[in-house]
């Protein structure tokens, strides 16, 4: 039985990060803090598309005069989970801000190339 892409790109979000920050780990030790930055930011990354996915199945199910603001508010706060992820990535003397900032990109980017994969095959 094939797997929903939805599903497919959430596990795939979830385990990238960690794979990379562990190899990263064991491989170089010395970048701990770019490490910790990626798996961070790839599972706040991850968290935050499932709220995207889970905001998008509510707003098509309710009615149309809430829509707007249903979606402003969600907006909102996904916006503001990602500045906080950020900010963690700052203050946190054993997180990298980059590695942070890329670990938010990942779950993007693997969207991105499972769709292109797709329409390849």
């Amino acid at each position: 039985m094939k797997q929903p892409l939805e599903k497919t790109i959430y596990s795939a979000a979830i385990i990238t990060p960690i794979l990379i920050g562990g190899l990263l780990i064991l491989i170089l030790p010395a970048y701990y803090q770019f490490a910790l930055g990626i798996i961070l930011g790839g599972l706040m990354g991850a968290f935050i598309f499932r709220i995207l996915t889970l905001d998008v199945y509510k707003l098509t199910s309710s009615s149309v005069s809430n829509v707007k603001k249903q979606a402003l508010r969600n907006y909102f706060k996904r916006y503001g989970m990602y500045a906080i992820t950020l900010t963690v990535g700052i203050v946190n003397p054993y997180t990298n801000f980059a590695a942070t900032l890329i670990g938010l990109l990942l779950p993007k980017f693997i969207t991105v190339t499972f769709v292109l994969l797709q329409k390849r095959n």
